[in-house]
This record gives C-alpha cells, structure tokens and sequence, in this order.
C-alpha cells in the first residue's frame, strides 16, 4: 500500500496484507490470477494483453518479487523528478498542452531507462507498449488525453 513501510516477506507464506482485495478492481482484476503460491497472493493473467508476457516469470520467487517490488520503488522515486519540470515549466508560463506533452515523453523515457540493466526486460516493455498503445516508447500525450476524454474526465 502506497506511502506505508514495505513488509518483509516470509517466501513460505501469502502474503495477506491487502487493506482492498484486489480483485475488486476490474482494471486489476482482468490482469492478474489469484496464485496461492505467489508472495501476494496473485500473479500475472497469462490471457492479460498488459501483463501475459510476466506470467513467464515465478511470483513464488521471494528473491524475484523483492527485487521486481525494490525496481518499481526506484521508478516511482524517479518520477518524482516531474515535479520541478512541471513547476519549471508553469513558471515559464508554458501551456498545460506543453506540459502535459513534456511531462508524458520524460515518463516515458525514465520507464525506458529503468531497464538500462535489463535488455529482456526492455524488450518485453517495448512489445507490451507497442500492442497497447501503438508507441515502443509508451502512451503518447494524444493516446492519453483520448483516454481520460472516453471516461468523460476531460474538461
């Protein structure tokens, strides 16, 4: 859960920490398989178009899912680094269109650079966002904003 201190994991438990079942969420719930023998309790739908091509992978593995849970830490960390872009660019008086464009390619790029160490792993991103977003590198700024305007959020 977001913002409390990680939980150490026994490899020989499942983990139920989970204030919300996850399962409960549709976007979640298409995407991932209860697996009683995963860390958490879940692993990656094989039939997911997001996250299939991890089902490959052993969620049983404490060693894998700590070190999976340590990367996914670092990326949220670095994109924190948004934060003074935008602020930067609003001082500059750029429009929300820049911004939002700026911000979405630095996203982008820092989830790209991520896998500096992990040429399989880049590989697996680059077909995952190519299938769902028409883009190796990610959602574009018009794949976003088409989204957010579907669900009726755009204002």
């Amino acid at each position: 859960v977001a913002g409390e201190p990680p939980q150490t994991v026994d490899p020989g438990s499942v983990f139920t920490g989970y204030q919300h079942d996850p399962m409960e969420n549709p976007a979640a719930a298409k995407d991932i398989i209860v697996n009683e023998n995963a860390i958490y309790g879940y692993s990656p739908n094989p039939d997911s178009k997001s996250l299939g091509k991890y089902a490959k992978y052993d969620w049983s593995d404490a060693a894998l899912v700590e070190n999976s849970r340590l990367e996914r830490e670092d990326y949220h960390q670095e994109i924190m680094e948004l934060y003074p872009l935008i602020n930067d660019m609003m001082s500059q008086w750029d429009t929300v269109e820049e911004i939002a464009r700026a911000v979405s390619n630095r996203r982008n790029e820092i989830r790209l650079e991520s896998y500096k160490d992990n040429p399989e792993g880049l590989e697996t991103i680059k077909e995952r966002n190519l299938e769902l977003y028409g883009n190796e590198n990610g959602p574009t700024p018009e794949y976003l904003y088409e989204k957010i305007r579907i669900l009726g959020h755009c204002y």
